[in-house]
């Protein structure tokens, strides 16, 4: 038994370092996002496909009612990710996690990466006429039967009230929509504290 341990723990370790190698070996020009400016090149702005799509809509109607919020709770907003996504012993959420950020273009060169994410959303926001707006999405944490959290079942967590006042200082581009874990003993209170904060949706985990 303790050889069958030993053995399960030094492939845990092989395959984080695995990760760490192949993560730090990809290709850049291949596999890293260019990160472009959401606007456009002219020859796809002025394609007749793309002005035909686009004819005759009012984007003050037009929002995009999916789109996650996160981070990586550097910025002391309350958000959280699990610590095996930190881990290179869990490499498949390490790698899940630097997958993540990339394709957020989210990094801690300036700043915080909470609030490059957010910047990122915001600019891709921008690239849309005036009127269209992102609604936001705030993700409980896992609750089990007894209305317990349970940190190690949850993936990340992002406070409704983090989402709320992200979106209370952009009002022109995002809307947000609470979470909220049914199993949670204070699902009523904070049903009605999100309402009251101008919550436009919930999702029921």
């Amino acid at each position: 038994m303790k050889r069958r341990r030993f053995l399960q723990g030094l492939g845990v370790a092989g395959l984080g370092a695995l990760a760490a190698a192949g993560y730090r070996y990809w290709p850049e020009a291949d596999w890293q996002n260019p990160c472009h400016a959401p606007t456009l090149p002219a020859a796809l702005r002025d394609h007749p496909l793309i002005r035909e799509a686009f004819a005759g809509i009012d984007f003050s109607q037009v929002w995009d009612t999916h789109v996650h919020l996160v981070g990586l709770g550097d910025s002391g907003g309350g958000i959280w990710i699990n610590p095996a996504m930190h881990s290179l012993l869990h490499p498949v959420q390490y790698v899940q996690r630097e997958f993540y950020l990339n394709a957020a273009c989210a990094s801690d060169t300036v700043g915080t990466v909470d609030d490059s994410y957010t910047a990122r959303l915001r600019t891709l926001a921008a690239g849309f006429p005036a009127g269209f707006k992102l609604m936001l999405y705030a993700f409980d944490r896992y609750y089990d039967a007894t209305g317990q959290p349970r940190p190690a079942l949850s993936q990340f967590y992002v406070p409704n009230r983090t989402v709320a006042e992200v979106a209370r200082l952009a009002p022109q581009q995002f809307e947000w929509v609470a979470s909220i874990h049914p199993n949670r003993r204070d699902w009523q209170e904070a049903l009605d504290s999100c309402k009251a904060a101008g919550a436009r949706g919930v999702k029921w985990l």
